[in-house]
């Protein structure tokens, strides 16, 4: 809204931005229209100065936390300068949506994870993904950054970017398919949904929860990006062609050197890693109805770090190479919308740890068709079709006995390769009766000429708002998914879940409550070193989430979960790890740019149950000790306990933002038990440990291409 004008001459105007409690806004984007390469960024001050060779011209005003904003500009009236009074979007800052279909799954349980959520979040470390485990649904326990949601196994959980299906998400990848960070860039995001539990099944693939992810759409300015820190140097470019396409290219190049040298106490089980990726992504609109958007990413990773398995402990070696290319081509008409979605995905790792010496190569295609069509505002329907190929080549040396791993133990080769293929159709329809309610149902089939599994997922989903700000989703549903192969556990087997939950929702304006039930039943089986073949696994959970929004610049949020989560293992019940009488997960965010932001998580949960033999006798065939267990997760860790800290400072030098950051991981440096090590015959044991503390900074530089106007 413009408040006021006053004059200045010619095309040149200038004026200032405020919220709506009359503070200056920093960082707002202005453009005229008839010149969209030529813009300008507000000071800390507010202000700005633009130039326009247009007597008649609109002003576009655009900021991720405000509402946007057009003005017309006569420059034969503009007096002086103007003030324009901006409006945020929501009280929950910047949302960069995670949900792949936003007119469909609004009547889910979905979370949304800013991108100012991701960098303020000191527990994300600027990652997406891991910026999902302060939210009460995350029962993520590991501090990786694979997705586990409301007590489901990462396994089970899928990651879907640009509408496909992207298998083990995570760089710094593990043997057991668990890593540090994702592979994604946070700023390549539009979008970003959680869903918890009850995915829709125009998604495929699922069992658990699921996360979906957008790239940009389009791209406000033709800007570079360089980014310096202790452990990476990268560079991203951001280039409009016109108004109909933009291109977006970045590199990061990691090294262990620096971050080694100041964190050495607490890094002393890592020797060294780097890695190199390059990103693409290209978004063209071919015509006002056809658009086209090609992602094209590629990494080369390598570690050497201390592992331990059983009562073995030594250096182990991990490279892994990662190259995917996502196309997507969507055709929009009327009440229609037509997209095709294609997935190359190709991934070389390797392991060597004393005897053991794994390698593993996978091939995943994909290809999706859906169709939409919306035919009236009540009522709208989507049908998909999607095949899949997953080819897994596995060339192993592995130990004959589990627990033996020294340099004598005897050993075999394991050559197999494995193969899924799939077909599946689903059917989706939403239907609003009324402004109030709403009901959803799905159907999802696999064509079984291809698999060899038979099955038929189904949900209703329904929500009632009761007012502007409470809400009610109920959610029932029968999930399918394919386990994932590795070194123990060589074979797809089908799992499946049955899912219910209820989800409340209170959202004012300075203060969202959020509570949940869900009950799930999961069937297939699951099995590791030293524990027993799980064939079902019943999950109970209760959640609570709070968001006090203080005052414009404080807010503080408080999640607590509690988990009962018992499996079935040759006919006997017992607890599982997952289960928690409590999962806190705590946070307090300072956020003024023109100050500093800053940021305060806390976690808190009881230790994980675990395995310990009753007794080991010496095996001379294994030429080690063989532990003996009477019972399995018989003991439990000590609690953890985590506070992580960030700040960052924005520094504006000619309209060219620095963003300098400090974080500090596990703050308080606790000694948070992670697993077991062994002596030689099981007799004495010791602890390897979650992250220590952990001091990491940098900054990040951003730079625009644009002309400058001269004043």
């Amino acid at each position: 809204m413009i408040i006021s004008f006053l004059i200045r001459a010619q095309h040149n105007i200038s004026g200032s931005i405020i919220d709506e409690n009359n503070e200056p806004v920093f960082g707002v984007t202005l453009v005229f229209s008839s010149s969209p390469t030529i813009s300008t960024i507000s000071n800390f001050n507010g202000k700005f100065s633009l130039s326009s060779y247009q007597r008649l011209d609109t002003l576009l005003i655009r900021s991720i936390i405000h509402k946007p904003i057009s003005i017309p500009i006569d420059f034969n009236l503009v007096k002086d300068s103007i003030e324009i009074s901006v409006e945020p979007l929501s009280h929950q800052i910047a949302m960069v949506e995670i949900i792949t279909k936003d007119p469909i799954s609004e009547k889910y349980s979905v979370s949304k994870v800013s991108k100012l959520d991701i960098y303020f979040n000191p527990i994300s470390k600027g990652d997406p993904l891991n910026a999902i485990q302060i939210l009460p649904a995350s029962t993520n326990t590991n501090e990786t950054a694979n997705p586990e949601l409301r007590g489901g196994s990462a396994d089970r959980s899928r990651v879907y970017l640009n509408g496909v299906p992207i298998l083990n998400p995570v760089r710094n990848a593990q043997n057991n398919g668990l890593g540090n960070f994702s592979l994604f860039n946070t700023e390549l995001i539009q979008k970003q949904y959680v869903y918890a539990s009850n995915p829709p099944l125009t998604y495929g693939n699922s069992s658990a929860g699921l996360v979906s992810i957008e790239t940009n759409s389009s791209i406000d300015l033709n800007r570079s990006q360089i980014a310096l820190s202790l452990a990476n140097i990268g560079y991203m470019l951001n280039h409009k062609f016109k108004e109909k396409a933009f291109l977006q290219l970045y590199s990061n190049a990691q090294g262990s050197g620096p971050l080694l040298k100041l964190n050495s106490s607490s890094l002393d089980h890592l020797n060294n890693f780097s890695s190199l990726d390059v990103g693409v992504n290209f978004h063209i609109n071919l015509s006002g109805k056809i658009n086209f958007n090609t992602l094209s990413y590629g990494i080369n990773e390598s570690y050497r770090a201390k592992f331990n398995i059983a009562n073995t402990s030594d250096n182990s070696t991990a490279n892994q190479s990662r190259k995917f290319t996502i196309n997507n081509l969507s055709y929009a008409h009327n009440n229609d919308i037509i997209k095709i979605s294609t997935l190359v995905d190709f991934t070389q790792s390797s392991f060597d740890f004393n005897t053991l010496n794994s390698n593993i190569d996978k091939i995943n295609y994909f290809t999706s068709l859906s169709h939409r069509h919306e035919f009236n505002k009540k009522l709208n329907l989507q049908y998909n079709i999607d095949y899949f190929n997953s080819k897994y080549y596995f060339n192993e040396i592995l130990p004959t006995y589990y627990y033996s791993i020294s340099d004598s133990s005897s050993v075999f080769k394991s050559d197999s390769i494995l193969s899924n293929k799939s077909i599946e159709s689903s059917f989706y329809i939403n239907y609003l009766p009324t402004k109030k309610l709403g009901i959803s149902f799905g159907l999802r089939k696999n064509l079984n000429n291809l698999s060899t599994f038979d099955y038929l997922s189904h949900q209703i989903s329904s929500f009632y708002n009761f007012n502007s700000t409470n809400r009610l989703i109920v959610g029932y549903g029968l999930f399918h998914s394919y386990s994932l192969p590795n070194s123990y556990a060589k074979r797809f087997d089908l799992l499946s879940s049955n899912q219910l939950s209820f989800d409340y929702f209170h959202e004012t304006k300075k203060l969202n409550v959020s509570l949940a039930y869900y009950h799930k039943s999961d069937k297939g089986s699951s099995n590791s070193v030293n524990q027993p073949i799980i064939n079902a696994v019943v999950t109970n959970g209760l959640e609570i989430g709070v968001n006090w929004f203080i005052n414009k610049n404080i807010t503080v949020g408080l999640n607590n979960t509690i988990l009962d989560q018992k499996g079935v293992a040759n006919n006997y019940e017992l607890d599982l790890p997952g289960s928690l009488k409590y999962f806190i997960k705590s946070q307090l965010t300072y956020n003024n740019p023109k100050l500093f932001n800053t940021s305060l998580s806390l976690t808190n949960r009881p230790g994980l149950l675990y395995s310990t033999p009753s007794s080991s006798y010496y095996n001379p065939d294994a030429k080690s000790f063989q532990p003996v267990y009477t019972e399995y997760f018989n003991n439990r860790f000590n609690n953890y306990f985590r506070l992580d800290f960030t700040i960052n400072k924005i520094i504006n030098v000619k309209n060219n933002p620095i963003i300098a950051f400090l974080t500090i991981s596990n703050l308080t440096n606790n000694k948070n038990q992670m697993s077991v090590l062994y002596n030689q015959d099981y007799t004495l044991i010791d602890y390897n440990y979650y992250q220590e503390r952990i001091l990491y900074f940098g900054f990040q530089i951003r730079i625009k291409h644009e002309k400058r106007t001269k004043k």
